[in-house]
């Protein structure tokens, strides 16, 4: 919002209705000098023992028939665009150039009409909105729902401040004063001590039965029974005494708000079901974010699991990278009108299931356990690294899949901003086993000007393996950041494989490779069997 713009007019109206490159999300990564990060995660007490390796996957399933539809929440509980009103009076719409149109030029007296706004089956106990605000220091104002006329008793209210800018958003959540069910126009109403604009507001909506925990971590297990809205489910006490949600069949759903996925970007998806089922029946949960209607970010076969009580893990990969922070819509679908799945608990894996290909860039972040090191954010919205690297650290991947090759040689892209030299170890299945491979690492120019090292391996690597980097310095300072490695089949490397190499260094910093690019480069490669 534009301080420098003056609010409309008063009227009621009804309006109709050293390095230098980009990662693969598009973030700009530069050399600079500052360095590293301050604020390190918690870590994990050393241990020389390995830890146990995940089980193996189950087998690969092929897709089942398209999915069946089903309905979607009720209005209510979806989010509802603030400029979607049926009438207003005071304010106005508005949009950035980055963003969807929001209501802005908000101030005392004004108000927003949305009619007959359903809730369905379900009760409404929560109410959420995002809003922004850039008013002077010291003003406040009072967001307020009525329902099915603008001057009844309001039934929720919050108190906005500065948020920090009029781009600045942020969710503002309250209890319902009694649940709301049926059908209501439902009026947003402000008001102020203040003659000047204080508020923008995006969208809103209704929450129902228990919300999830605030700033729920996407890493860590969530359960079930946590959702902020469902339909078609149940709440039950498993044997154990532990509860989870069952009776779910087709189309129902469940919503988690709000999942936090953190500094970290996730790669895979795991589940605890349940599933009294006969043998050749199915079903499918589908993971959608932000909206009930979005593509699947990823899917889960569910098939029968030996009953009620027999909880199994199910995982997949993610069809794209997650991260920030999102709205979880877990949906379902079976072929027949019966319950056919329970659910326990679920949590997003940075690394994707099924093992990580060796010979394709393995990001940093997608440990499987680590211990004394942090992550550190890629700059606008890039993959993360791993920092605050210090003697002693170590990172461990499992299930690093070489497949049927023989891999020879080991890559890694690193930057580092320290005074003092250390030395990167590469070792397999154990932690405390012989090195393969050795790095040095040495200042880069800044902790984000990114080096791509080389070094052979001391013996043929192959099969499916467990890696640790570990981390060696005489100094007790942070020495380096780790963004992706991966190993390579080739142990003395002409120019066919120096080619290759830079080309997928090039990939994994981020210039852009389209696929006219990847034509080219492998004709190029083709056309120099001599090297």
């Amino acid at each position: 919002m534009d301080t420098s713009t003056s609010a409309p007019s008063k009227t009621s109206t009804s309006p109709q209705s050293n390095i230098s490159h980009e990662n693969m999300n598009g973030a700009n990564f530069e050399g600079d000098a500052g360095g590293p990060l301050q604020e390190a995660l918690p870590s994990p007490e050393p241990s020389s023992r390995s830890p146990p390796l995940l089980s193996s996957p189950p087998p690969p399933l092929s897709l089942p028939p398209p999915a069946l539809s089903s309905p979607p929440p009720p209005p209510a509980f979806s989010r509802i665009q603030a400029a979607d009103f049926d009438d207003k009076y005071g304010v106005d719409k508005e949009s950035f150039a980055s963003g969807s149109p929001h209501v802005a030029f908000v101030g005392d007296g004004d108000w927003l009409e949305f009619r007959d706004l359903s809730f369905g089956s379900l009760v409404a106990r929560g109410f959420e909105v995002r809003v922004a605000s850039g008013a002077p220091p010291g003003q406040s104002g009072r967001l307020e729902v009525r329902l099915d006329h603008f001057d009844c008793e309001p039934t929720a209210w919050l108190s906005v401040t500065n948020t920090g800018g009029w781009r600045k958003w942020e969710i503002l959540s309250c209890n319902l004063s009694a649940p709301v069910s049926g059908t209501h126009h439902v009026y947003l109403t402000f008001h102020s001590d203040q003659p000047t604009d204080f508020v923008n507001v995006q969208f809103f909506t209704f929450t129902s039965d228990e919300p999830a925990l605030p700033g729920a971590e996407a890493f860590s297990l969530i359960h079930a029974t946590t959702y902020s809205a469902q339909m078609g489910t149940v709440k039950e006490t498993g044997t154990a005494g532990g509860q989870h949600v069952g009776s779910i069949s087709e189309g129902s759903w469940l919503l988690y708000r709000r999942v936090d996925f953190g500094k970290r970007v996730a790669r895979g998806f795991e589940v605890y079901v349940a599933a009294d089922i006969a043998p050749e029946a199915w079903g499918l949960m589908e993971i959608r974010l932000d909206a009930f209607d979005a593509c699947t970010a990823g899917l889960i076969f569910v098939t029968r699991t030996g009953g009620r009580q027999e909880w199994q893990r199910r995982e997949c990969r993610l069809a794209a990278p997650v991260y920030g922070v999102h709205d979880v819509y877990l949906t379902f679908h079976t072929g027949k009108a019966v319950d056919f799945v329970s659910l326990r608990h679920f949590r997003f894996l940075s690394a994707p299931p099924g093992g990580q290909d060796a010979f394709s860039w393995i990001y940093a972040d997608s440990y499987s356990s680590q211990y004394g090191t942090g992550l550190g954010p890629g700059k606008r919205g890039a993959n993360p690294h791993v920092g605050y690297i210090q003697e002693g650290d170590w990172l461990e991947y499992r299930n690093v899949d070489f497949g049927r090759q023989v891999a020879r040689e080991f890559v890694v892209c690193l930057a580092s901003g320290a005074p003092a030299q250390g030395l990167l170890e590469v070792r397999l299945d154990e932690h405390q086993a012989e090195p393969v491979a050795r790095i040095p690492i040495a200042n880069t120019g800044s902790w984000h000007t990114w080096r791509i090292l080389a070094c052979d391996l001391s013996a043929p690597v192959s099969g499916s393996r467990v890696v640790y980097l570990t981390f060696r310095s005489g100094h007790p300072i942070e020495f380096a950041n780790i963004l992706s490695f991966m190993f390579f089949p080739g142990k003395t490397m002409g120019l066919r494989d120096r080619l290759r190499r830079h080309w997928l260094a090039d990939r994994v910093l981020g210039q852009f490779w389209d696929k006219f690019v990847d034509r080219f480069v492998d004709r190029l490669l083709n056309c120099l069997p001599f090297l």
